[in-house]
């Protein structure tokens, strides 16, 4: 039996609240559903695939904790983001940073994303949902 590590973990740790919210948003009225059901549907598909495509690596504790610092840090970039210019306008600008610096693309490739992330968003939040400032969801905007 191999050690768990603190990567995968998480990965569990995240599956089982997932499947828990899962559960939890199928007493939910068919309105209130609308976000939660696929939200957690995607989470758990995404963990099990995390599982199941985990493979142990040799690094040292040093590179290990420089790399969860600096995710650390791009969550929390992430959310102070979308708390400054709301969801769809701070998903679009976290893509193209990720997609400049972590994927190398270049410049049109990233922006093309960002923008495809960005009006995917908007359209969730702002049609699907129809969320709107003056709505319940005033975090964000």
């Amino acid at each position: 039996m191999s050690k768990i590590n603190g990567e995968k973990f998480f990965i569990i740790c995240l599956l089982v609240l997932s499947i828990c919210y899962f559960l939890g948003s199928l007493a939910f009225g068919p309105n209130a559903r609308l976000l939660p059901l696929p939200v957690s549907l995607v989470s758990i598909v995404l963990c099990i695939l995390a599982i199941a495509s985990r493979r142990e690596s040799q690094v040292d504790k040093k590179e290990s904790i420089q790399r969860e610092l600096k995710g650390i840090f791009l969550i929390l970039f992430f959310v102070a983001l979308i708390g400054f210019v709301g969801p769809a306008v701070g998903s679009g600008i976290f893509c193209m940073i990720y997609m400049l610096r972590k994927q190398n693309l270049n410049i049109l490739k990233s922006l093309a994303t960002s923008i495809c992330v960005a009006l995917f968003i908007y359209y969730i939040f702002y049609h699907f949902l129809q969320l709107t400032p003056d709505s319940n969801f005033q975090l964000l905007y």
